[in-house]
């Protein structure tokens, strides 16, 4: 049979079989006793030499998420390569991690030009193949870089394709490895630098968890030997490093005739079933000031439900304790404080709640704790159009800062009149620097208010009544002349003549004029009083039928006067004199007729009533002459008692008859007050400090 002769293809690929061959046989040779990064190093060197490249390397990803690969070993033909990072994005490596194979036999510059290290050489060949771990996930790649053609590219990517699987393992070994040795290198620095006192007791022999308690704290005494621990941990065991304590079995350092409080927290632990548990003890230190420690105890239990060892960790809290200590005593002197200061507090969340409320904001709302509960910003105590000034607190200045707010509001009781209150509000802020709400201080100045604005009316009329006087005194002076010199002539003159008839008028007019100066007077508080020890009741009995006549036939009259009144010092003929005053203004003010009472009563002020802040405090006899007439309005109350004020049409009143029972009531050492609403009536109120009996 004749020789069948072979083509020069199949001969070429027989040849390059053999090749491929003679390379993989001849790199597994050279690879097979290396691991690591010395194999790593090897399969770049082996790779270059069989195929006369410039470039081989193995790099491995890296970032989170990974973004760009880091060479583990490089070859260059030049000499030894520098390691190198290089980014994903643009490059050759990218499109190897990507696709799995990059092969170009020439013009890689051209197909990657934003590859930094094919463009430094002007690469022409480029094959890159990726290796990846079990799950198929990307490790890294494997490539070779030419600044010449590659001849013979499919025998080069079959040699790399046949050493992958083994680069890929050790890849995947190296990763694993250097996982491992970093999370011992953050155990071990962990357990090393960390303040808390940590160790680990490990068992020679598991302990079944089966046993009794007592056995267990034996078991542990037996076979316990400290494996493991940090400086802090010897230190509280009186060594001076961990190498002292390391070793050392549980009866050598915590002996159990004398670590009684350990051995309790043994059988605790085992109460639990050696999970997490923790015990705070209390020591006492060379200076007798107590030492705070928590211990925490963990064990570890096996598959066979045995405890394999332990971990202790004691943290000193002695400073979080200390701190706690002074924080509750802070809170306790500052809640003192504001129960106990005699000005409103109260503490708003942000959201409006009432989480503090002293006992004077209580007392001044006439509240409980529980009332507020339901009173997001106070609603009902404080009036709607004052909140805005409230919240301004919460809003940050142009600067950024929350400045304290001063204002002066209302504060409106449950029952009562409304109070007037001086706030000061500052924003509260958490440990983070976070607004949490607001407080505030309030000082109830309604006396006070009523206190200054007495004071301002007493200074009004007290310098009216220096002018009143000053008037009275000249006019009383013109009025003796007048007087005198008509007297003169009167009595030269001739019965029923016309000046004798003139100088009668004369007389009468200027007797008037006296009347008046006289009234001028007693409101001035400069008259000649006369005070004894007078009974209130006795001059109004004595003085009834002149105040049923002044009263006037349309007006009821009644007297309710007090049993065993007391005696005030007083001139009892200027007290008929303010009677007589106040009878004949309520009658006017009665033009219809109506009611007129005439009370006493002794009475003593505490201070407590706002409508009386201008009275010291004291016992008292008040008389009240109260009508049902017209009645008048602030604004007309405020000038009751100014002379020459009067309601009245002209030539109905000179305007000096309540302005006169001012001027006796306070020469007398009394206080006056009003009460009167348009249409219901005026009542006025002459209180007398009582005297003592003789």
């Amino acid at each position: 049979m004749p020789a069948i002769s072979k083509s020069p293809q199949v001969h070429g690929r027989e040849r390059t079989g053999s090749g491929q061959q003679r390379k993989v046989l001849q790199l597994a040779k050279e690879l097979s006793i290396t691991l690591g990064n010395a194999f790593f190093q090897s399969m770049v060197k082996q790779l270059a030499a069989s195929f006369h490249t410039d470039y081989v390397w193995i790099a491995e990803l890296c970032g989170t998420p990974p973004d760009r690969l880091r060479t583990l070993a490089m070859f260059r033909s030049s000499g030894n390569g520098d390691h190198f990072e290089q980014k994903l994005c643009g490059t050759a490596g990218g499109k190897v991690i990507s696709d799995g194979v990059v092969e170009c036999s020439k013009d890689a510059w051209k197909a990657y030009p934003d590859d930094g290290l094919i463009a430094s050489i002007h690469a022409d060949g480029y094959l890159g193949v990726r290796l990846t771990d079990a799950a198929g996930q990307p490790l890294g790649l494997v490539a070779m870089l030419s600044r010449k053609r590659f001849q013979n590219l499919q025998l080069m990517r079959s040699v790399l394709e046949a050493f992958v699987s083994r680069t890929a393992a050790e890849l995947e070994r190296k990763r694993d490895e250097d996982l491992r040795r970093q999370n011992e290198e953050r155990y071990h620095a962990f357990i090393s630098t960390n303040p808390d006192a940590m160790w680990r007791l490990e068992l020679e022999q598991p302990m079944p968890l089966s046993l009794s308690e007592e056995d267990q704290v034996n078991w542990i005494y037996r076979f316990g030997y400290v494996a493991e621990c940090n400086d802090a941990a010897a230190r509280n065991a009186g060594k001076t490093s961990a190498h002292e304590l390391e070793g050392k079995r549980l009866p050598e350092f915590a002996p159990r005739s004398t670590s009684s409080e350990f051995v309790q927290e043994l059988k605790a632990a085992s109460r639990m079933g050696f999970r997490s548990c923790a015990t705070e003890i209390v020591r006492v230190d060379r200076l007798g000031q107590p030492l705070y420690k928590l211990r925490t105890q963990i064990g570890i239990v096996n598959s066979k439900g045995e405890l394999s060892r332990l971990w202790f960790v004691t943290r000193d809290i002695t400073e979080l304790r200390r701190m706690e200590r002074s924080l509750a005593a802070s809170e306790t002197r500052f809640s003192a404080v504001l129960e106990n200061i005699q000005l409103a507090a109260v503490i708003l969340e942000l959201d409006g709640s009432v989480t503090f409320a002293n006992e004077c904001f209580l007392r001044l709302a006439r509240t409980t704790e529980e009332g507020l509960r339901s009173r997001k910003w106070l609603k009902g105590i404080i009036p709607e159009g004052e909140l805005e000034e409230w919240k301004t607190t919460l809003t940050p200045n142009e600067r950024g800062y929350y400045a304290a707010v001063h204002f002066e509001g209302s504060l409106i009781p449950t029952s009562g009149e409304p109070l007037k209150i001086a706030w000061d509000t500052i924003a509260l802020h958490g440990p983070d620097d976070r607004l949490t709400g607001l407080a505030a201080i309030g000082r109830d100045i309604t006396r006070q208010e009523a206190l200054e604005m007495e004071v301002r009316q007493a200074q009004k009329l007290e310098s009216v009544g220096r002018l009143a006087a000053g008037v009275a005194h000249d006019f009383n002076n013109l009025l003796t002349v007048i007087l005198g010199r008509a007297g003169q002539l009167h009595q030269g003159s001739k019965e029923g003549t016309p000046e004798r008839e003139s100088l009668a008028e004369i007389e009468r007019a200027a007797a008037q004029c006296a009347c008046l100066t006289g009234e001028l007077l007693a409101f001035s508080r400069k008259q000649q009083l006369r005070p004894r020890l007078t009974n209130l009741n006795d001059v109004i009995t004595g003085d009834e039928r002149i105040i049923r006549t002044l009263a006037g036939e349309k007006v009821t009259l009644v007297f309710e006067l007090g049993v065993a009144l007391g005696p005030v010092s007083v001139d009892p003929v200027q007290v008929q004199r303010a009677i007589a005053n106040l009878v004949t203004n309520a009658r006017d003010a009665m033009a219809e007729g109506g009611a007129l009472k005439i009370t006493t009563s002794a009475i003593t002020i505490s201070g407590d009533d706002l409508a009386l802040a201008a009275v010291p405090p004291g016992n008292y006899i008040r008389l009240s002459v109260a009508d049902t007439g017209v009645g008048v309005s602030e604004e007309v109350r405020a000038h009751l008692f100014e002379p020459f004020f009067t309601t009245k049409p002209i030539g109905m009143g000179t305007g000096l008859g309540l302005a006169t029972v001012y001027g006796i009531v306070t020469q007398s050492g009394g206080h006056i007050n009003v009460l009167s609403e348009p249409g219901k009536g005026t009542r006025f109120d002459l209180m007398f400090p009582a005297a003592r009996e003789p």
